[in-house]
Protein backbone atom coordinates (compact mmCIF):
# COMPACT_ATOMS: atom_id res chain seq x y z
CA UNK A 1 0.00 0.00 0.00
CA UNK A 2 1.62 3.40 -0.92
CA UNK A 3 1.85 6.15 1.67
CA UNK A 4 -1.21 8.35 0.26
CA UNK A 5 -3.79 5.35 0.89
CA UNK A 6 -2.02 4.82 4.54
CA UNK A 7 -3.03 8.48 4.84
CA UNK A 8 -6.24 8.10 2.88
CA UNK A 9 -7.22 5.22 5.01
CA UNK A 10 -6.25 7.23 8.35
CA UNK A 11 -8.73 10.05 7.45
CA UNK A 12 -11.64 7.63 6.09
CA UNK A 13 -11.40 5.73 9.94
CA UNK A 14 -11.25 9.50 11.58
CA UNK A 15 -14.45 9.86 9.58
CA UNK A 16 -16.28 6.91 10.61
CA UNK A 17 -15.46 7.41 13.92
CA UNK A 18 -16.71 10.93 13.96
CA UNK A 19 -19.67 9.22 12.49
CA UNK A 20 -20.41 6.78 14.28
CA UNK A 21 -20.19 8.94 17.61
CA UNK A 22 -22.74 11.96 15.76
CA UNK A 23 -25.10 9.09 14.07
CA UNK A 24 -26.48 8.40 17.53
CA UNK A 25 -26.70 12.22 18.49
CA UNK A 26 -28.53 12.97 14.58
CA UNK A 27 -31.15 10.02 15.57
CA UNK A 28 -32.00 11.89 18.94
CA UNK A 29 -32.36 14.93 17.42
CA UNK A 30 -34.26 13.70 14.71
CA UNK A 31 -31.69 14.99 12.13
CA UNK A 32 -29.30 13.69 9.37
CA UNK A 33 -25.88 13.38 9.59
CA UNK A 34 -23.96 15.61 6.46
CA UNK A 35 -20.62 16.41 5.96
CA UNK A 36 -19.88 19.94 6.66
CA UNK A 37 -16.57 22.56 5.44
CA UNK A 38 -14.52 23.67 8.01
CA UNK A 39 -12.09 24.94 5.39
CA UNK A 40 -10.07 28.05 6.27
CA UNK A 41 -7.97 27.76 3.24
CA UNK A 42 -9.30 27.48 -0.37
CA UNK A 43 -7.43 24.50 -1.50
CA UNK A 44 -9.32 22.51 1.23
CA UNK A 45 -12.66 23.16 -0.48
CA UNK A 46 -14.02 19.78 -1.94
CA UNK A 47 -12.44 17.79 0.66
CA UNK A 48 -15.76 16.51 1.59
CA UNK A 49 -19.09 17.15 0.54
CA UNK A 50 -22.38 16.11 0.62
CA UNK A 51 -23.17 14.44 -3.18
CA UNK A 52 -26.93 13.90 -4.19
CA UNK A 53 -28.37 11.20 -5.92
CA UNK A 54 -30.75 13.53 -6.95
CA UNK A 55 -31.43 16.83 -8.92
CA UNK A 56 -32.87 19.38 -6.67
CA UNK A 57 -34.05 22.71 -8.15
CA UNK A 58 -35.32 24.55 -4.92
CA UNK A 59 -34.46 24.82 -1.36
CA UNK A 60 -37.02 22.05 -0.42
CA UNK A 61 -35.94 19.46 -2.65
CA UNK A 62 -32.65 19.34 -1.56
CA UNK A 63 -34.15 19.59 2.27
CA UNK A 64 -36.13 16.38 1.07
CA UNK A 65 -33.06 14.82 -0.23
CA UNK A 66 -31.48 14.95 2.73
CA UNK A 67 -34.50 14.01 4.99
CA UNK A 68 -34.80 10.70 2.90
CA UNK A 69 -30.79 10.20 2.86
CA UNK A 70 -30.78 10.30 -0.88
CA UNK A 71 -26.96 11.52 -0.83
CA UNK A 72 -23.49 10.05 0.47
CA UNK A 73 -20.83 11.62 2.08
CA UNK A 74 -17.71 11.66 -0.15
CA UNK A 75 -14.04 12.11 0.58
CA UNK A 76 -11.82 13.43 -2.19
CA UNK A 77 -9.38 11.18 -3.70
CA UNK A 78 -6.65 13.95 -3.15
CA UNK A 79 -7.62 15.11 0.46
CA UNK A 80 -4.26 14.21 2.23
CA UNK A 81 -2.43 16.32 -0.69
CA UNK A 82 -5.46 19.16 -0.24
CA UNK A 83 -4.42 19.19 3.73
CA UNK A 84 -0.80 18.76 3.32
CA UNK A 85 -0.90 21.57 0.38
CA UNK A 86 -2.97 24.09 3.21
CA UNK A 87 -0.93 23.45 5.75
CA UNK A 88 2.47 24.74 4.06
CA UNK A 89 0.55 27.76 2.94
CA UNK A 90 -0.73 28.52 5.59
CA UNK A 91 2.94 28.49 6.80
CA UNK A 92 3.96 30.53 4.33
CA UNK A 93 1.59 33.11 4.34
CA UNK A 94 2.69 33.63 8.77
CA UNK A 95 6.41 34.09 6.73
CA UNK A 96 5.59 36.38 4.96
CA UNK A 97 3.47 38.55 6.94
CA UNK A 98 6.24 37.95 9.35
CA UNK A 99 3.16 36.42 12.16
CA UNK A 100 5.23 34.40 14.72
CA UNK A 101 4.45 30.49 14.83
CA UNK A 102 1.61 28.68 16.25
CA UNK A 103 2.81 26.93 19.69
CA UNK A 104 2.88 23.51 17.38
CA UNK A 105 4.94 25.01 14.77
CA UNK A 106 7.00 26.34 17.29
CA UNK A 107 7.39 23.48 19.49
CA UNK A 108 7.80 21.04 16.61
CA UNK A 109 9.74 23.06 14.50
CA UNK A 110 7.05 23.48 11.49
CA UNK A 111 8.46 26.92 10.74
CA UNK A 112 11.89 27.76 9.29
Amino acid sequence: MRKNETNHSNYLFSILAIKNLSTPFAEKLGVPVIAGSDSHQCLQYGSVLNRLNTTCATVEELKEAIKRGNYEIELSPCLQTKVKASVIMKKLLKQLNGEAPSRDEAEFGYMA
